[in-house]
C-alpha cells in the first residue's frame, strides 16, 4: 500500500486480515491514525510508515503489536512520542526513528524494548537525552545518531 495517496487510517481499516505479516505504508500523505487502526494485526512482524505527514501518535497505537520486529516511524514531522508508547513492542529489534522532529529522549523512552537490536536516530533535532534513556537496551547493537555526512 505504499505510494499512494492514503491521508488517514481509521480504526478497523485492516480487519480481516488476521495473517498479515508486514504491512508498508511509505511515501503516502498520511497525516492522522487512529488508536485502533493496527488493534487486530496480532501476527504483525513489520510495520513501516516512513515518508507520510505523521506529526502525532496515539499512546495506544502500537499496543497489539506484540509480535512486531521492526517499526519505522521516519521521514515524518513527529517531535514528541509519549514513554510507554512502545510498551507492548517487547519483541521488536528494530527501529527507526531517523528524520523527525523529536527533540528529547526521556528517561524510560525505550524502557520496553528489550530486544532492540538496530536504533536508528540519524539527522533529527534531539537536544536532550535523559539519564538512563538507554540503560534497558542491553542487546543494542547499533545506533545510528548522525548522517554519515556529517563529520
Amino acid at each position: 500500500m505504499h505510494d499512494n495517496q492514503i491521508s488517514l487510517i481509521e480504526n478497523e481499516t485492516f480487519t480481516g486480515l488476521d495473517s498479515l505479516q508486514t504491512l508498508f505504508l511509505d511515501n503516502n500523505q498520511i497525516s492522522e491514525i487512529d488508536g485502533g487502526a493496527f488493534q487486530r494485526l496480532h501476527t504483525l512482524q513489520g510495520l513501516y510508515l516512513p515518508n507520510n505527514q505523521i506529526s502525532a501518535v496515539e499512546s495506544n497505537l502500537f499496543s497489539s503489536l506484540m509480535n512486531l520486529q521492526s517499526l519505522s516511524l521516519s521521514i515524518n514531522s513527529i517531535s514528541y512520542l509519549p514513554v510507554g508508547i512502545f510498551s507492548s513492542l517487547t519483541q521488536c529489534t528494530r527501529l527507526f526513528l531517523y528524520i523527525t522532529q523529536i527533540s528529547v529522549i526521556e528517561d524510560g523512552f525505550f524502557a520496553e524494548l528489550a530486544n532492540l537490536e538496530q536504533l536508528w536516530l540519524v539527522e533529527n533535532q534531539i537536544s536532550v537525552i535523559e539519564d538512563n534513556a538507554f540503560s534497558a537496551l542491553s542487546k543494542l547493537q547499533e545506533v545510528e545518531r548522525q548522517s554519515a555526512f556529517n563529520n
